[in-house]
Formats: structure tokens, C-alpha cells, sequence
């Protein structure tokens, strides 16, 4: 009992729970082996956990919702979710920005407008790998909205990015019809990817239900009931979470009962190599089908769109099914298929 007193004396927020949303492929509290996909999100749990630890120790540690911070890292994490990709982006080229000005801890006062613009000619004349134009766009957007939460919790009073950011450029999509789609389905080559089946299997079925290459690798067997998908999806540019339903085609059906359940976990898509892979990958089955087009998996997604809308899916009904927030993202596909419809209708004759 003694014992017990001490430790809520020296941690009187010990049963303070702090979630990290940091999420694994499967429920370990039985004890069961980590699985290489999970390994490395248990080594940045630990590591916060000891950070944590010696905080306490030292008498530092507070709550997150007890205390303010200047500290640009530490208001990053805290206020953007970095279960997006964007996000978790602009976070890494801030601390490679910061590590190479020799700024060793970044305050957001200190993030003036020269020091923004600064950044942004970073991620400009970034040369390996290059940014586009489009993506610089939006990670700046997303660090002008990240300035204006400091600014709503009165830790700075203006934005420091007072200036232009360059304006997204509206890049050709690369979509597969359906007859491509039965070409790359009957294809089949000498590869040196040991699970390429997965691979193709992971790109088929989102040709056919439009789901991302992060939803794919986080469906679950248990997301699917009476042939519809459940799933909790991020709206494209928002960090708004929201259940979208999406019903499975015949084809999709035929898809999943090609896979083979994985014993250990309930994960649809398991074992699925790094993006470099697939990519690579995808881009020599495509080759290989005699395709002249630069097949990327993102590219499925495009599939999905313009297919479903060349066989009368409407604009709102397309526009839920793929999770965007607005209507005019979605009408980006619309573009690509009325311009395909011309394209097909100068082919007539003309009449002598």
C-alpha cells in the first residue's frame, strides 16, 4: 500500500492515456509476434513511451490538453493527423529543412514569412527526389492551414504565409478502359517479385471498387458484409474520417475468392511489398500487355472513376464512392470522359 502511494505521489498522472493514432495490422494484446509491417510502428511507440517516461521522472511531463507549446514538431503532431500521407510529408521536408538550415529546435514564432518562403523554395528546388508543382501547392496549403490553428490558439497572431504558392497544375491522368483491363488480366510474365500475385490482385480489385492504395492495405476481411465494403476513409484533402459504404461488383466478388486467407491476420491484401515494388512491377505488367501507358497503382483509382462514369455512374454517386469532399474533384473525371467521348465521335465518316 505504501508502495502504491509513492507511485501516485511521484505520477499522479499515471493513468493519464495518450493515443498516439498510431494503428497496427492486428490485436496484440495476447502476446503474439510482431509482424514486419508493424514492426517499425511499435519502434516509434517505444521510443515515445521512454521519451514519456523520463519526462515524468523529471517532474516535465504534462498532458497534452494541460499545456501549450511553441514547439513546431510537437504542435505539428499534436494538431495534424499523420495517418495522412500529406501531412506526415510536410512534417519530414520541415525537420530536413530545419536539419539542413541547422535549426536544431524550431519554434512556430520563429517560422516568419521569410523563413516559410525560404522552405518553399526548398521544396522547388528539391533534386532527388523532385516535387511537382502540384505537390508543392498542396503541401503548402496544408502548412497555411497548419499556421492558422496556431493562430486560432493565440500562440501567433498572423500567418507567416503572407505570400503566393505556387497553383496546382492539372496533370493527365493515366486511365485504363475495360478491354485493357481484360489484356492485363490475361497477361502473364517472368517476374522476379515473389509475391506479384497479391500485387495484381490489389490493383484488379481497386480498378473495381476505386479504394486507395492505404485502404487497400488496412481492408480487412471483416470490412466486407453481405457484399459491400464498411470502411472508415479520410476525405481527399481534409482530415474529416467518415464510413463510406461501397458495394462490390461481380467482378470485385470474383476477385476476393481468388485470395487466399491469410492464417495470422485478417488483412485481405497481407505481405504486400514496399510502393516502389508494386509500381515497378505494375509498370513491367504493363509492358509486358503491350500497353503503351504508364501504369502506377493511384492509376486504378482513375480507372474506377472514368470507367464507372462512361457506363452512366453519376457525378454525386461517383463522388461518394470515391470519398472526395467536394463535387468539383470528381467532375475532374467527368472532363477526362466527355473529352474522350469527342475524341471518339470525330472518328465518323463524313458524308460525300
Amino acid at each position: 500500500m505504501k508502495s502504491q502511494n509513492f507511485i501516485k505521489k511521484l505520477n499522479p498522472i499515471a493513468l493519464k492515456y495518450e493515443f498516439l493514432n498510431i494503428y497496427v495490422s492486428k490485436d496484440y494484446s495476447n502476446g503474439s509476434n510482431i509482424l514486419n509491417i508493424d514492426k517499425e510502428k511499435f519502434k516509434v511507440i517505444k521510443e515515445i513511451a521512454a521519451k514519456r517516461e523520463i519526462e515524468i521522472l523529471k517532474g516535465d511531463y504534462q498532458p497534452d490538453n494541460l499545456k501549450r507549446t511553441d514547439d513546431l514538431y510537437l504542435f505539428f503532431e499534436r494538431n495534424e493527423n499523420l495517418q495522412i500521407p500529406r501531412y506526415k510529408s510536410v512534417l519530414l521536408h520541415l525537420k530536413d529543412f530545419c536539419q539542413k538550415e541547422n535549426i536544431k529546435k524550431p519554434t512556430l514564432r520563429q517560422f516568419n514569412s521569410d523563413l516559410c518562403l525560404k522552405f518553399q523554395n526548398y521544396l522547388i528546388n528539391k533534386p532527388k527526389p523532385p516535387i511537382s508543382q502540384t505537390t508543392v501547392h498542396g503541401y503548402m496549403v496544408a502548412l497555411k492551414t497548419f499556421f492558422n490553428r496556431a493562430i486560432k490558439q493565440k500562440l501567433i497572431k498572423e500567418n507567416p504565409i503572407d505570400f503566393n504558392i505556387p497553383k496546382a497544375v492539372e496533370t493527365k491522368r493515366t486511365t485504363l478502359n475495360l478491354e485493357e483491363l481484360k489484356i492485363l488480366m490475361n497477361c502473364e510474365f517472368d517476374t522476379k517479385v515473389y509475391n506479384h500475385k497479391i500485387i495484381r490482385n490489389a490493383f484488379l480489385f481497386a480498378c473495381f471498387t476505386g479504394l486507395r492504395r492505404s485502404d487497400i492495405l488496412l481492408l480487412k476481411w471483416s470490412d466486407i458484409e453481405n457484399n459491400q465494403i464498411q470502411i472508415i476513409q479520410y476525405k481527399t484533402r481534409t482530415k474529416k474520417r467518415e464510413y463510406n459504404h461501397i458495394p462490390l461488383s461481380e467482378q470485385a466478388q470474383t476477385i476476393l475468392l481468388t485470395i487466399e486467407k491469410n492464417p495470422e491476420n485478417d488483412l485481405i491484401f497481407w505481405n504486400m511489398p514496399s510502393k516502389t515494388t508494386i509500381d515497378r512491377y505494375l509498370v513491367n505488367w504493363g509492358l509486358a500487355a503491350g500497353l503503351k501507358k504508364h501504369i502506377h497503382f493511384h492509376c486504378s483509382r482513375h480507372s474506377f472513376a472514368t470507367i464507372g462514369l462512361t457506363f452512366g455512374i453519376d457525378l454525386y454517386t461517383m463522388k461518394e464512392l470515391l470519398g472526395h469532399a467536394q463535387i468539383s474533384m470528381t467532375q475532374v473525371y467527368g472532363k477526362i470522359v466527355d473529352n474522350k467521348k469527342k475524341a471518339e465521335i470525330m472518328k465518323f465518316p463524313t458524308l460525300d
